[in-house]
């Protein structure tokens, strides 16, 4: 017997080691375990062989033929005909341990959508712009005349004035129509015109006379009317004209100055005459 402490070997039936002087009697846990170890397996194949025959023996039971019946058919021979009549057993099969693939279902063709035929975006129209309607510009406002440029302005008139009536022997007169006379210089430019009553046929003419006085533009060659004297039936009336034809200075039948800074040009603003200095004006043309 082996010594479970120092591992001696010891004759059989001793109880105690020669060596170490332990009690071989006393089984170490291991060894006691090992031992009932084997006890259980010296068990297994008798119950493997008590479950083998109990296994054949319920199979023999349940498939021996069957004992005829009072109708004299066998149980047996009932289940065979049934299942002949009816055809492959309907008991379910065992499944298979593999997972099954699952076919996909034939989809059904779908029929192609019809595809709407392209419409042509229209394409808007433009709009033309509209046309800005031309507008007058606007003059620009004359800056006014100091009183020293307007008397120089007058100053000038009145020199142009005294000038054609001291030389008007000098002139040659000439009828440009009826009830006109026209006197003109040496050098055959117009310096004066006279329209007695009734010359231009209206109801003004007829109760009034006029006198214009002219200059000659030294750039053009051509005269431009720079002073209006109407008279008749007790009045006098005087309008001074810029180069331009615009009224610088009026003084009506009584005796009253206006001066115009800003020169005017909308002369029926100024005398109920204006249509004389009209005709002052066509009387160049």
């Amino acid at each position: 017997m082996r010594c479970s402490h120092c591992g001696r070997e010891n004759p059989p039936g001793a109880k105690f080691c020669d060596r170490c002087g332990s009690d071989l009697r006393i089984r170490p846990p291991e060894e006691a375990e090992s031992r009932i170890r084997k006890k259980r397996i010296r068990w297994i194949p008798l119950l493997g062989i008590f479950a083998a025959a109990a296994a054949i023996l319920l199979a023999v039971l349940v498939i021996r033929p069957g004992q005829r019946g009072q109708d004299g058919n066998t149980l047996g021979t009932e289940k065979t005909e049934s299942a002949k009549t009816r055809g492959p057993s309907q008991e379910p099969k065992p499944s298979s341990p593999e997972t099954p693939t699952r076919t996909p279902a034939a989809t059904e063709a779908e029929e192609p959508v019809p595809t709407a035929a392209p419409t042509e975006t229209p394409k808007p129209t433009e709009e033309p712009e509209p046309t800005a309607l031309p507008t007058e510009t606007p003059e620009p406002e004359a800056e006014p005349m100091s009183s020293e440029e307007l008397e120089a302005e007058i100053q000038e008139i009145r020199d142009l004035y005294y000038g054609i009536q001291y030389d008007l022997d000098s002139l040659s007169p000439e009828s440009p129509g009826a009830g006109l006379t026209a006197y003109r210089n040496e050098k055959g430019q117009l310096r004066k015109i006279s329209a007695k009553k009734g010359a231009y046929g209206d109801s003004l003419s007829g109760t009034y006379s006029a006198e214009y006085y002219y200059e000659t533009d030294p750039e053009t060659g051509t005269p431009r009317c720079r002073f209006v004297f109407v008279f008749g039936a007790g009045e006098e009336y005087r309008i001074y004209l810029t180069e331009d034809f615009r009224c610088l200075r009026y003084i009506g039948p009584d005796g009253v100055t206006v001066d115009y800074p800003v020169p005017e040009v909308s002369l029926d603003q100024v005398t109920e005459m204006y249509p004389f200095c009209l005709y002052a004006r066509e009387a160049v043309s």
